[in-house]
């Protein structure tokens, strides 16, 4: 980073903010900020999975942001002061709740989210300023990882709102995030069990969950129906009566191990209506201090496991904020200087 660079002195270059284009960072950040939360709202309230692109796309852009200014804002008071712009502004989205029963849930998700985007600005300046040449990944993995912690915590905090405090969960809703759920689970599925759908009956599912085992020698499915436990004997029967054993040892698993765990369930019923269906029974039949902490806990299992997950991808974010940090530089937003001070030292004579 060192080639090319321009000697200037630090009082003037490094310690100055031009404000315009601080600005101009701080509205960009703001925008992908709000995009990204307008868009989770609306998610939240019509499971449409395409939005999650634009949630992701628009958190990118705001992450990006927190980037940049950590190498570009010099001034902490005004780098707080954007942060504390960046963070809270969102509030608006939610004015009508913003002093409900449970507001102290948003105010106090917000300033988490202030806090760990304020944490992750500052050290990534302190970082910027104890290095001699600009060491980008450095700074974006110490910038990142707690901008991306803060957001999260917001997000999950909006899930938890919206869907157990502001009552907004009803069941087209529910049936579409289930029928999502089951979709992206479908070629997990198919892994093991080739011709099932989460189009089907129960009764079809398990009949090509039953078929399927046994023609690749899964013996605990004859043996509901047969003492031998030879699944040889299985593939030398006709047809005809090799279908009626599936169907027999299919009706079997519905009657004898789905039901008594969870209760009745229609062989005609399409596989996503019994989810749904069986879902809605066990949270209606929890009591209130059990639904609260399924919901807390589930909430919590959420947001690890989605943090975990975009751990993998610290380094795409830190890649991609880099490109654009590049064009900035060659577009003449910004640029590298090297800065020069003297200071008073004493030696030993």
């Amino acid at each position: 980073m060192l080639n090319h660079v321009n000697v200037v002195s630090q009082s003037k270059d490094e310690e100055r903010d031009r404000l315009w284009k601080v600005a101009v960072l701080a509205v960009v950040g703001l925008a992908g900020n709000l995009l990204a939360i307008s868009a989770l709202k609306t998610f939240l309230a019509t499971a449409t999975s395409e939005l999650l692109f634009v949630i992701a796309g628009a958190a990118f852009i705001g992450i990006t942001v927190f980037v940049l200014q950590a190498l570009f804002v010099k001034s902490p008071l005004l780098l707080r002061l954007v942060v504390l712009i960046e963070t809270l502004i969102p509030l608006t989205l939610f004015f009508e709740h913003l002093s409900s029963g449970q507001s102290w849930v948003l105010w106090g998700a917000a300033a988490l989210f202030f806090f760990f985007a304020n944490m992750g600005s500052v050290r990534g300046v302190h970082q910027a300023a104890g290095n001699i040449s600009i060491r980008f990944f450095d700074i974006a993995r110490t910038v990142i990882p707690k901008v991306l912690t803060g957001m999260l915590i917001f997000m999950i905090a909006l899930v938890y709102l919206t869907y157990f405090s502001w009552g907004t969960l009803n069941d087209a809703v529910g049936r579409r995030f289930v029928n999502q759920v089951l979709t992206s689970a479908e070629p997990a599925v198919r892994l093991y069990f080739s011709r099932t759908s989460v189009d089907m009956t129960v009764g079809e599912f398990l009949t090509e969950v039953v078929r399927s085992e046994l023609q690749t020698g899964g013996g605990s499915a004859w043996n509901l129906v047969a003492d031998e436990g030879d699944i040889s004997i299985f593939n030398q029967l006709p047809v005809p009566q090799r279908d009626a054993i599936i169907a027999n040892v299919a009706e079997g698993l519905r009657t004898h191990t789905l039901e008594p765990i969870f209760g009745p369930i229609d062989a005609d019923e399409p596989i996503r209506d019994t989810v749904y269906r069986i879902l809605e029974q066990r949270l209606s039949s929890l009591s209130p201090s059990q639904y609260e902490t399924f919901t807390i806990g589930g909430v919590i299992l959420i947001f690890l496991a989605i943090k975990g997950f975009l751990s993998l991808f610290h380094w795409l974010i830190a890649a991609l904020a880099y490109v654009i940090f590049k064009l900035l530089m060659a577009l003449g937003f910004a640029r590298v200087g090297l800065a020069t001070q003297s200071r008073e030292f004493a030696v030993l004579t």
